[in-house]
């Protein structure tokens, strides 16, 4: 899979919590989920389709919530294991933990 080829990340909040959405050819989605409080985001939930989990679609995700969170001046608090695991294997991502 080609940079052209890499879906579209798409972001939807209402009511305290947060979902980032990749839909993949076939229309289904992978997602990245979190509840937000007080400048937190929770990150406590992703998904990807088990046959597309080669694509790297849960890296990207997380890799683009950060910027996202950096961007709006977020913390982040990573609840999901796969994200938790993420957060130790980039220190750079660091100075968003709360």
């Amino acid at each position: 899979m080609t940079d052209a080829d890499t879906p579209e990340i798409t972001l939807t909040e209402s009511g305290g919590r947060g979902r980032y959405a990749m839909r993949h050819e076939d229309g289904r989605e992978s997602e990245l989920t979190y509840a937000l409080s007080d400048g937190v985001a929770a990150l406590d939930h992703t998904f990807t389709p088990r046959d597309l989990r080669h694509r790297r679609a849960a890296i990207r995700l997380l890799e683009f919530a950060v910027a996202d969170l950096r961007a709006r001046g977020l913390k982040a608090t990573p609840i999901c294991p796969y994200v938790a695991l993420q957060f130790e294997r980039h220190p750079e991502w660091a100075d968003l933990l709360d």
